[in-house]
């Protein structure tokens, strides 16, 4: 049986994060911590969250700044890039769940945005993450989606981040698209469309993350499909990758880059599956109700 709660933590510069979490009722196996794609809010995972809740583990949604329950309105004035998201919002996440359960072991799972917030935490020194669980997540470079619809995507992406500069903030809540966004995010997304680097810069291109990468494709994606998929897996060119597709015939009902989110009871299964291959033989259950050291 799964509890859901909010916490808030506070990042290195006092910004508040609200993070919805699922708390198994038994010591937890793992610390899952859920990074959700461009203006999506956190209680969209709530059925992933408690899918993998019941198989033991705590779950905790970073909500981005500005979506869902996020005390930070994005308007003109206030900007934020990925990395900040990953220096202060992910990290002061981790920071609390590993305090409140040292021996755990740290899982992210990214759903698109969420992924390259995760690879870029996992390739950051120093940072202890046992696994990388990504779903529908692939390079957005243009030259991964074919001539026509990655010159597209090239020419919506740099207008795009045009606006966002003359408005002062991305308006994606009325334009549908991405959500409302600060500046800085949408640029960051922009310069990945145009130039190919997922890093922002930090590795050569490249992210230099070791910890095990499980990959998840969908059916139906258009915004991660095949190729940019392929073309993700080559930027994780030091970690272990296991590549999993989740079809419409295991979900039981069409699925897309988004609808995987309702039918999440395989995927869930499957991410357990991996976690307990790869991760940690501390996800082992707990049967005296102590947590023992990794």
């Amino acid at each position: 049986m799964e509890i859901f709660s909010e916490f808030v933590v506070t990042t290195p510069v006092g910004r508040d994060v609200t993070v919805l979490a699922a708390v198994p009722d038994r010591p937890p196996r793992a610390l899952v911590t859920v990074l959700p794609a461009m203006g999506v809010p956190a209680r969209f995972y709530r059925a992933l969250a408690a899918a993998l809740c019941r198989r033991g583990h705590l779950v905790a949604v970073v909500e981005l700044p500005g979506q869902g329950a996020s005390p930070l309105r994005i308007r003109r004035g206030v900007d934020l890039r990925y990395d900040d998201l990953v220096d202060q919002d992910i990290r002061a996440t981790a920071r609390h769940l590993r305090e409140a359960y040292p021996s755990r072991p740290l899982v992210l799972l990214g759903h698109s945005l969420g992924g390259h917030l995760a690879l870029r935490y996992a390739s950051r020194p120093g940072v202890d993450v046992a696994g990388v669980a990504l779903v529908a997540c692939g390079s957005v470079w243009f030259r991964s989606f074919g001539v026509r619809r990655g010159l597209l995507n090239l020419l919506c992406s740099q207008l795009f981040v045009a606006l966002a500069r003359v408005v002062g903030y991305w308006p994606g809540d009325r334009l549908r698209f991405g959500g409302r966004q600060p500046t800085g995010v949408l640029g960051d997304w922009a310069a990945q469309v145009r130039s190919g680097d997922l890093t922002g810069g930090h590795a050569g291109r490249v992210f230099t993350c070791r910890s095990p990468v499980l990959l998840i494709s969908v059916d139906n994606d258009r915004l991660a499909p095949p190729r940019a998929v392929r073309y993700l897996t080559a930027a994780i060119p030091q970690a272990p990758v296991e590549r999993w597709h989740y079809g419409a015939s295991a979900a039981g009902g069409a699925l897309d880059h988004f609808r995987w989110a309702k039918r999440p009871e395989v995927l869930a299964a499957r991410v357990d599956d991996w976690m307990a291959r790869t991760a940690s033989t501390c996800l082992s259950d707990t049967t005296d109700g102590m947590d023992r050291d990794c």
